[in-house]
């Protein structure tokens, strides 16, 4: 509220809960404002008029690479992205068996680690204070949530010149920032816990098939028991899957998530209230994990569906 009586709601930047890609067609929007008297027992008046709307907008400039994070591309918050890094390949965590007095070096073991993208973009106007309101938008874009848990929510980012794939990252540390001219230069560097990308595509298969990418992936393995008893075998890699059930299942469907190592039982397959029956699960089974070619067999089941997504 200024000294006469003037009442401004939002400002600059301001998306009203709305993200960029909903602001549109403006001639089918309402503006509705409600009045609640919180404050005073009298009854109040309220006149007020001469009511504004001003609708700030960008002008999007073609870009070589668009960025979108959460589904938002950040040219729309007037980001012109003039770098991106994404390292190819795998960062990996190596372990070596040396022996003293030999020349032997052996790895025995190789854990993929994380690894960074990092971006470059300027952002701004010639007025200074309206290029910091713009920078603290597509800041807040940036950065992530936490739970409440406090574990931090990985965002989602895509990038033009990779369109069959996506990243999750966190932010660990503050972007590198300089000013110049009224704009911002801005360094970001990103967390990608993974170490790789992930396909939008999601493969479903029967009981062969061949998954590329760089890493092994944890299929959704989904099958219709015929015994009390069942078994399944992966023949190329030699994995086993056993469990059995005293229930009712026979008329049922079992889908194996091999991720998070859970059995669920399902009246069919589109119940969303599935039931945990990995206790039922033999403590020696193998929780498939796949890359290259693969070849199920069911014994006392019949196999439906492997899917996954594929890592990049």
């Amino acid at each position: 509220m200024d000294s006469d009586n003037d009442f401004r709601l939002g400002g600059l930047g301001d998306l009203w809960g709305f993200n960029t890609t909903e602001i549109v067609e403006f001639e089918d929007w309402e503006l509705e404002l409600t009045v609640n008297n919180l404050l005073l027992e009298d009854v109040a008046n309220i006149n007020f008029g001469n009511i504004l709307v001003i609708l700030y907008v960008e002008n999007i400039l073609k870009q070589n690479i668009n960025v979108k994070v959460n589904g938002d591309d950040l040219s729309y918050y007037g980001c012109f992205i003039e770098d991106v890094i994404i390292p190819e390949g795998l960062e990996t965590d190596p372990d070596f068996l040396t022996i003293d007095g030999t020349d032997t070096n052996d790895a025995y073991r190789q854990n993929i680690r994380e690894k960074e993208i990092e971006l470059s973009f300027s952002i701004g106007e010639c007025d200074l204070g309206t290029s910091t309101d713009m920078l603290r938008q597509v800041t807040k874009v940036l950065v992530n949530d936490k739970d409440s848990y406090n574990r931090p929510i990985p965002n989602r980012i895509e990038f033009s010149h990779y369109p069959d794939v996506y990243f999750e990252y966190i932010m660990k540390e503050a972007m590198d920032i300089s000013q110049q001219n009224g704009a911002y230069d801005v360094k970001a560097k990103i967390v990608i816990p993974a170490g790789t990308a992930y396909s939008k595509e999601v493969s479903t298969t029967n009981i062969t098939g061949y998954v590329q990418g760089l890493a092994a992936v944890s299929p959704m393995i989904s099958f219709k028991p015929q015994s009390n008893v069942i078994e399944i075998n992966e023949l190329i890699s030699s994995q086993r899957f056993s469990m059995g059930y005293g229930g009712d299942w026979q008329s049922k469907v079992v889908v194996l998530d091999c991720e998070n190592r859970i059995a669920w039982l399902k009246s069919n397959e589109d119940d969303t209230e599935a039931t945990d029956i990995s206790a039922y699960v033999d403590f020696n089974s193998d929780w498939f994990a796949l890359k290259g070619e693969y070849s199920f067999s069911g014994t006392n089941c019949v196999i439906r569906t492997v899917e996954y997504t594929e890592r990049w």
